[in-house]
């Protein structure tokens, strides 16, 4: 027997009663199920008559077969309102849109824009918010210039970033416990920094030792997780 190569890429559906692990979340497009209200009616999907899904899979290959060259030769431009693990899922559907023609495109576009805000805004990992949190925190320090500098460089002391990390009682944080700790401690937030390569340090102020992490070495992690920030004239000029 001589091994044969088979091509397995395909779109695949996982269902699942509660959230799956956030990597594969992230890589997804997400549809929340909800469940039926009393005295509601729907059909019963066991109750359909199984040669309508077998016409519905010929007329999708059909097409697909019919439009495959269509669909390789499109080329489609990134919407900025879309970061790149968002458009990276999203392209294959934009792109079969696109072909399909109509108002399909514009509706696609806008479902993918809308769910990818709605993931920035609801379903970040532990780690991105932190980075949001403490970017807020330290632009927050500038403007009423309590910002720590020393040799000109910002430092943020940790226990600024703990109390304002931990002053949202709605943080996906905010029911952590650890002995008598609740929410982030000092401890957990350098390991939720570490993979970005952030380490406390300690320098030393008016002959005194205080901890805590210097600004600049956030700036990568802001860079390539963060959405980029929009300048305080551009606000007011939307507004």
């Amino acid at each position: 027997m001589k091994p044969e190569f088979f091509d397995t890429f395909c779109p695949k559906v996982l269902a699942s009663i509660g959230p799956l692990h956030e990597t594969i979340e992230d890589r997804s497009i997400i549809i929340y199920m909800k469940r039926k209200p009393p005295g509601s009616e729907v059909e019963e999907l066991c109750d359909c008559d199984p040669t309508v899904f077998v016409h519905l899979r010929q007329k999708i290959q059909r097409w697909a077969l019919d439009n495959r060259d269509k669909i390789k030769e499109t080329k489609l431009v990134r919407p900025k309102a879309l970061l790149d693990r968002a458009w990276n899922k999203w392209r294959p559907l934009l792109t079969i849109a696109h072909v399909v023609g109509g108002n399909w495109f514009a509706m696609c576009l806008k479902a993918a824009i809308d769910t990818a805000g709605e993931s920035d805004e609801e379903e970040r990992s532990i780690a991105v918010e932190v980075l949001i949190r403490v970017r807020a925190l330290g632009n927050e320090q500038k403007e009423n210039d309590e910002l720590v500098t020393i040799k000109g460089e910002a430092f943020l002391q940790t226990s600024d970033i703990i109390t304002h990390l931990n002053c949202d009682k709605e943080a996906p944080w905010a029911d952590w416990k650890k002995g008598d700790s609740i929410g982030i401690t000092a401890h957990k937030l350098g390991r939720i920094l570490k993979p970005f390569k952030i380490k406390s340090d300690q320098p030393q102020i008016s002959n005194t030792h205080i901890r805590g992490y210097w600004l600049k070495d956030f700036k990568e992690a802001f860079e390539s997780y963060l959405p980029p920030e929009i300048p305080q004239n551009e606000q007011k000029e939307d507004l």
